[in-house]
Order: C-alpha cells, then sequence, then structure tokens
C-alpha cells in the first residue's frame, strides 16, 4: 500500500495587509508534497502572530477563540485524513480540502431516498 505523508501548517499573508494592517490567515494542507491552501476567512495584526507555533500569541477571548477555531479546523482534517487511509481510498491535499469546504458533497432529497427504497409506489408530483 502507498504510504501517504500529510502535514499541515497555519501562516499570515502579511503580503497582502488590508487597511487597517491585519492580514489573512490560510491554511495549507500538504498529502505527499502537494500543497492545498485556503484562507480561514480570518484575519489578525502581524505582530500579534507566532510563526513557529501557527497561532495567535497572548491569552485574551479573541485570541483564544481564534485559535480554538484553528485547532477545530486542523482536527477536522486530520478526521478526514484518518477515514480516507482506512477506507484505502485514494486522495491528495485537494481532496482533504474539498472535504472540508463541503465541496462534492452529494445531498439527497426526501423524496429521492422514498424514491429508491420504493420504486414500486411512485407517486405523482406536481
Amino acid at each position: 500500500m502507498e504510504t501517504n505523508t500529510f502535514a499541515s501548517i497555519f501562516y499570515l499573508r502579511s503580503s497582502r495587509l488590508d487597511k487597517n494592517g491585519k492580514a489573512g490567515i490560510y491554511f495549507r494542507i500538504t498529502v505527499n508534497g502537494k500543497r492545498a491552501e485556503i484562507s480561514i476567512q480570518r484575519k489578525t495584526n502581524p505582530e500579534k502572530w507566532c510563526s513557529a507555533k501557527g497561532r495567535i500569541k497572548g491569552s485574551s477571548k479573541d485570541a483564544k477563540e481564534l485559535n480554538h477555531y484553528m485547532d477545530q479546523l486542523e482536527s477536522k482534517a486530520y478526521e478526514f485524513h484518518s477515514k480516507l487511509v482506512v477506507k484505502k481510498k485514494p486522495f491528495n491535499a485537494e481532496t482533504i480540502k474539498n472535504k472540508l469546504l463541503g465541496k462534492g458533497t452529494a445531498h439527497k432529497t426526501l423524496l429521492a431516498i422514498y424514491d429508491e427504497q420504493c420504486p414500486n409506489q411512485r407517486v405523482d408530483r406536481i
């Protein structure tokens, strides 16, 4: 079986500061050397960012909430990775990114499920 390397990191795009001097926070997923990046739709002052930890410095309420949000996002990425490995399905960084964003998830309507379960009892719909 093929061994997949998996890593994740949060980083700032400090080259793109907004008018308040804040930089966007991005989440990078790497699988077998191939990267996929997503914006987490959050911003912070570059002075408050700890590059070594990939988290916000300090113990303010805002810092704790943002760090908790990033922990949850990272945990979801590792959970998706684990499930794909257990199911022995092929995947890459884009696959995990799409799962985090909810892309490619097919949602069935109640009527579609009913039609699958009871194919001989089709009801005319208006």
